[in-house]
Parts: C-alpha cells; structure tokens; sequence
C-alpha cells in the first residue's frame, strides 16, 4: 500500500496551535490589567510567538493528509483577532495609548466584523492595531524591533506564496 502524502496528524496539531494563541491572549490580558508599561518586551515576544503559531498552524492543515475541518479551524481567525486585540488592551492600559479613543475604537471594530461579516473589512479594521507591538517596540525597545522586523521578513521570505494568497483573498473579499 502506497504511503499517503500529508501528515496524518496535521490538523490536531494546527488545533493545538490555535488554542496556543488563546492562552497567549490571556497572558497578554494578564500583563494588561497589571497596566505595566515593562511587560512591553513580553508582550511583543508573546506576540511574536502568537504569529509563529499562526503561520505554522496554516501549514499543518494544509498539510493534514485527511483535510478535516474542525471547529478550531473553523474559528481560527476569531482567535486571531482575540490576540490582537488583547494586545490593544495591553497597549492601553499599559498606558501607550489613550483608552477612550482605542476602546471606541474597538466597539467599532466590533461593529465592523458584526455588521459586514467580512474576513477582509476586519483585517482592514484590524491593521492599525497589528502593528501597535512593532511600533511601540521602536520607540521603546529598538533591538526588540529590530529583531520583530527580521523575523517579519523571514516570515514573507519563507511563506512568501502563502503571503500572496492572503492578500489576493483580502482583495477579492473587499470587492465583494
């Protein structure tokens, strides 16, 4: 019997991953409420982390010989928007922005994925707030930014095909 192509565990451990970012998003909560402006280098390491999950979550699945669909998978990009945006809340309450403009913001945010449904207009809505850790990182801590920037561009070098994938499904989304 020929051997099947793909992992056959694949989409367990892409699972796995996924809920990997919720405890992230925790832990970023955590070092919100203790509205500690030093936790800044945890928290952008915890979102470096968070994304290495993200991008090696996509290739397991994809990988996955069985191509199951799970309810983890079904919701990965909900919790992706968890991390981000616990990641906010840590921003704010850390003081590195003013709370009732980003919480406003949120509330709007919310409304945006509530309303329109829309995988594309959330990520559009959600892109100043994905790059809060880079560029807080360089007014804070440079090195740290430096190295996010390095792995940002390891990240399109290695997954550079997926990169384009996301982007033309971003596209296509909004000019629905």
């Amino acid at each position: 019997m020929p051997q099947e192509r793909g992992l056959t565990r694949g989409k367990e451990l892409a699972d796995l991953l996924t809920l990997s970012r919720i405890f992230i998003a925790a832990v970023i909560l955590v070092a919100a409420l203790r509205r500690d402006e030093q936790l800044l280098v945890r928290v952008v390491l915890l979102t470096m982390v968070g994304w290495t999950t993200d991008i090696l979550d996509g290739r397991l699945a994809s990988a996955d010989s069985a191509s199951r669909k799970t309810w983890i998978g079904d919701h990965e990009f909900v919790v992706d928007m968890l991390m981000v945006y616990a990641g906010m809340v840590y921003f704010m309450l850390a003081g590195f922005v003013p709370v009732l403009p980003f919480a406003l913001y949120a509330i709007f945010s919310a409304a945006v994925a509530r309303i329109w449904m829309r995988k594309s207009y959330t990520m559009a809505v959600a892109a100043p707030v994905v790059a809060m850790p880079l560029i807080f990182s360089f007014s804070q801590a440079p090195l740290l930014a430096w190295i996010f920037l390095g792995w940002i561009v390891l990240a399109l070098g290695l997954f550079w095909s997926r990169f384009k994938e996301l982007v033309r499904g971003f596209i296509e989304g909004v000019e629905r």
